[in-house]
């Protein structure tokens, strides 16, 4: 699983600005600890932890209705085209390989999210358990919860940290995420996903 993941600060790339990255590990039995930290001055902008789970322990799986959960659903975009116009009016802009979001649909208790990765991506997806386009998209996922008849969060929301995502088995190039509003959420302050 990865626990207590911290977006501390922003990796920007400014044009002629050159800085790197460095990553930062300490571990014990079955905690991997990282910070990701800029060059220039070593400010951290990510850290983390990989908790591993035990090689024989069968990974726990759950089913979800898909079909149920599409027949109940609102669809909150009219396609992929009107999703990114609408992160891009937040501030937010995606190159090609990170517009991977297809389809988002409202649900009662929270959203479901249709993901497909691009055929450009598709070489060596099997070298990935978790390939990191899908990641973001999942993440991002969670702006779908509280989004209002725009498509875009009634509230400001950015996910910049992460209590915990439980990593049971790969995922497919295509793939759907359900996220929900967590029962002890207080005030729209946290989503489950």
């Amino acid at each position: 699983s990865i626990r207590n993941l911290m977006w501390m600060q922003p990796f920007e790339i400014a044009d002629g600005a050159a800085d790197g990255l460095t990553t930062r590990l300490t571990c014990d039995d079955l905690t991997l600890r990282f910070e990701i930290a800029r060059d220039s001055d070593g400010g951290i902008c990510v850290e983390g932890e990989l908790r591993l789970s035990e090689a024989d322990a069968p990974p726990m799986d759950e089913t979800l209705d898909l079909a149920s959960l599409l027949a109940r659903g609102e669809a909150i975009d009219a396609g992929q085209d009107a999703i990114y116009a609408g992160f891009e009016r937040m501030g937010f802009l995606f190159g090609p390989a990170f517009r991977i979001t297809r389809e988002r649909y409202r649900l009662a208790e929270g959203a479901l999210c249709r993901l497909r990765l691009p055929e450009s991506l598709r070489a060596g997806f099997d070298a990935y358990g978790l390939h990191p386009t899908l990641l973001d998209a999942v993440l991002r996922s969670a702006l779908a919860v509280d989004a209002g008849e725009n498509g875009l969060p009634t509230i400001p929301i950015v996910p910049f940290a992460l209590d915990e995502l439980e990593y049971r088995h790969p995922l497919s190039e295509e793939c759907y995420v359900y996220v929900t509003r967590r029962r002890d959420a207080v005030a729209d302050s946290g989503v489950g996903m």
